[in-house]
């Protein structure tokens, strides 16, 4: 092998090596340790559980047993929900 051939194999395989270790060191959760990325103590488990536990949330908490969305965000996954309280629905219920 020539000088010039010896050299590029060289820099490819540092490349391949460097690619290779920084691969391996970034798949690491960083996020595990950090208190704001914790699951809250007060979170009870899946969505559907946390709404129909609370009281002032009861009304919705009926909406989805009735058109079976319960049952969709009552599986594994993640979900957000703004979520009315009872006096909003009662209130909006009153004047449809």
């Amino acid at each position: 092998m020539t000088n010039n051939r010896k050299m590029k194999h060289l820099y490819l395989l540092s490349f391949i090596w460097i690619l290779a270790v920084s691969l391996c060191t970034s798949c690491t959760d960083k996020y595990e340790e950090i208190e704001k990325y914790q699951r809250p103590e007060w979170l009870e488990g899946k969505i559907y559980t946390v709404i129909s536990s609370q009281e002032n949330m009861s009304i919705f908490s009926q909406f989805m047993v009735d058109i079976g969305f319960d049952k969709v965000v009552d599986k594994t996954g993640t979900y957000a929900a703004f979520v009315p309280t009872g006096d909003v629905m009662s209130n909006y219920l009153l004047n449809e």
